[in-house]
């Protein structure tokens, strides 16, 4: 009976694996379309040039010349002054090319005839006639506040781009106040931002807006050079540079590459239920049979339905599965009483291996062109964060704990008297709540994070230029090391504790292939950046906790 549950337990793995493929063919028209265009520009609404002009004494000119001189692509000029001569001709003799606010959409960057600082800041939306398809026009799609979308026009919908577009981000009032907040030299803070627009969520226009606020405008020429020529240095390390960029087509997801994504995605749920119950051979192909009919039928009736049910699911069953990987080793090392070195390694990395194959998945299936463009976004990503770590949370405490051993919680520990019982039971209720917090907090999420860990995450990002998630190398990673420390002492509450922050990587590790508005090799570097430093900060604990042979 075993050996009829391990084939076809192996036979859903070898589907899982097989239909990957599909998932790598979309990825590599992602990759390419994402890689496609190496320049940067950076741009500025020619009457911010003439505030920070009448404000602080340069003229218009001197302004314009060292903008350009420090990397500036183009000056944005509203349509109804293309033709005025004495607006467009400083500008051109400066070198810089003009980008269009409205209009009827000359070649050249393009932006929708709103306002945008209204918009951003407030969340007003103006109704506007945006220009008709042109030749060699770019469209620049600005992501609004929450980085949940783009601004467009009240009542406008974009069916599919008929022009090249490119991602834009606006320097918002409350980020270019940052720099007089903070009193960061030459505006450190916002040149961070803007770095990090363009290494993380592949923004390829930089809207600059002048720096400070209504009160006190930063008027030091010197200050928006700096920005240019450091931002400059910076995205060079990215193998980026300054220019016009041409512009991105659209990628399209076929219900072909939909479905076979689907049956992979399916493969792996099925092959979970099977290591979670004693699920018979029969029952689980008929599982699967039933989720194939399901995939054809959503891939050509609701495709876009179908999209974020897979991404969904990818995003939990594929984290469930390393951590029943990451369980039955942390069970190994109990019952031997012997924490291997080997062994907590291969937990990591074969955990994590699988974790990425699911976000391969979630990649491709989210890899069109509605999401690049962040005129859709998947919103199951805490959701599904939850999940893992609550699967965490009584898989491992099924698994090492015994619960089904266990008549009480003072059975967990020999000889437990009321108050270490209180100990034992408030560092449980202290690990969810870091768990929790964990899961919530970050930059765009429910929870921000303190000013002293963005200094932190702007050393990582100038250091390695893709800054590793905080969540995986400093929590879940080193955990596991003390989890398989713990096991191997037989301390099975705090074997189970730390295996469950654990879990968080894991979880981590698939919400990073769910933001699609980065690019894919970003979300790969990321992900094995954090899990070099987690597994040398693991391993350091691994020396400093792992159990004596005696």
């Amino acid at each position: 009976m075993k050996q009829k549950q391990t084939k076809h337990r192996m036979a859903l793995m070898l589907l899982t694996l097989l239909f990957a493929l599909a998932a790598v063919f979309q990825l590599q028209a992602r990759i390419r379309l994402e890689a496609g265009d190496k320049t940067v520009a950076v741009v500025m609404l020619g009457e911010d040039v003439r505030r920070l002009s009448e404000a602080g004494g340069d003229s218009v000119d001197q302004w314009y010349q060292l903008l350009a001189d420090s990397g500036l692509a183009a000056v944005i000029v509203p349509s109804d002054q293309l033709q005025n001569h004495e607006v467009i001709d400083p500008i051109q003799e400066a070198g810089m090319e003009i980008a269009q606010l409205g209009g009827d959409g000359t070649p050249g960057l393009y932006f929708a005839p709103i306002e945008y600082d209204i918009q951003i800041s407030q969340g007003k939306t103006q109704s506007a006639e945006v220009a008709p398809s042109s030749t060699g026009r770019v469209w620049t799609m600005v992501e609004n506040n929450p980085q949940t979308g783009c601004v467009l026009p009240d009542g406008f919908e974009v069916t599919a781009p008929d022009s090249p577009w490119v991602k834009g981000f606006y320097l918002r009032q409350n980020v270019r106040s940052r720099s007089v907040a903070t009193e960061l030299d030459d505006a450190q803070e916002v040149g961070d931002i803007l770095f990090r627009a363009v290494a993380d969520r592949g923004v390829q226009v930089l809207w600059i807006t002048p720096l400070g606020d209504e009160d006190g405008l930063n008027t030091d020429p010197q200050t928006y050079t700096n920005l240019l020529i450091r931002l400059q240095s910076r995205i060079e390390r990215c193998g980026l540079h300054y220019g016009l960029p041409q512009g991105l087509e659209a990628l399209e997801l076929s219900p072909a590459v939909l479905i076979l994504c689907g049956l992979g995605i399916f493969a792996g749920a099925v092959l979970l239920l099977c290591l979670l119950f004693p699920i018979r051979e029969r029952i689980a192909w008929i599982l699967y049979a039933v989720c194939a009919l399901e995939c054809i039928a959503s891939a050509v009736l609701r495709p876009q339905l179908q999209q974020v049910l897979l991404a969904f699911g990818a995003s939990v069953v594929f984290p469930a599965l390393s951590i029943d990987y990451l369980g039955q080793r942390l069970v190994e090392a109990k019952e031997q009483s012997h924490a291997s070195f080997q062994g907590y390694i291969r937990a990591v990395l074969i955990g994590t291996l699988i974790t990425v194959l699911g976000g391969c998945y979630i990649g491709a299936v989210l890899g069109s062109w509605r999401y690049i463009l962040v005129l859709q976004v998947f919103r199951g990503v805490k959701l599904s964060q939850i999940a893992v770590y609550l699967f965490a949370f009584i898989l491992l405490g099924w698994m090492l704990l015994e619960l089904r051993k266990v008549h009480n919680l003072k059975s967990l520990l020999p000889s437990v008297d009321r108050r270490l019982l209180v100990r034992v039971v408030s560092v449980i209720v202290i690990f969810v709540g870091v768990g929790m917090i964990y899961l919530m907090r970050g930059g765009d999420g429910m929870l921000g994070v303190s000013a002293l860990e963005s200094r932190i995450r702007a050393a990582l990002e100038n250091w390695m230029l893709y800054r590793p998630r905080t969540k995986e190398f400093l929590i879940a990673w080193p955990a596991i090391a003390l989890a398989f420390c713990f096991a191997a002492r037989k301390d099975r509450l705090f074997a189970w504790l730390f295996g469950v922050l654990g879990g968080i990587g894991f979880a981590s590790v698939a919400n990073t292939f769910c933001h699609i508005r980065a690019h894919f090799l970003v979300s790969v570097a990321r992900t094995a950046i954090g899990l070099i430093l987690g597994l040398l900060i693991g391993s350091l604990f691994f020396i400093l906790f792992r159990p004596s042979k005696e």
